[in-house]
């Protein structure tokens, strides 16, 4: 009786820590963002780059909710902007140096 009971608990707890596995999963997939305007939240998908105002069908299945995202005030979100913008910036120069002293030491060798 008692290795029926232990199979019973393995069972019970690897259905658990496979749903813990799963929703860490759909966190890293899913994003839900607060709207202040419309004072709602919606649901991003990072996979697919969409967003909509209703719960995935994932997400329902699981049960539970997800953490709500950090939400930026105009300000935050210019410099978050910038930021990006000037790094994507920066590895196009280093790219281009990068394919010029490629070819300069290439070509001198031919």
């Amino acid at each position: 009786m008692s290795g029926k009971s232990a199979l019973i608990v393995q069972c019970c707890i690897r259905k658990w820590l496979s749903k813990v596995k799963f929703r860490e999963k759909l966190s890293e997939r899913y994003e839900k963002i607060y709207d202040p305007k419309r004072k709602k939240y919606f649901y991003y998908d990072s996979l697919l780059a969409r967003s909509s105002w209703k719960k995935p069908r994932l997400l329902k299945r699981v049960g539970g909710d997800l953490n709500v995202a950090p939400t930026y005030t105009d300000i935050q979100a210019a410099i978050l902007v910038q930021r990006n913008f000037r790094r994507y910036k920066s590895r196009r120069r280093f790219l281009r140096l990068y394919v010029k002293v490629f070819f300069y030491i290439f070509c001198s060798f031919c």
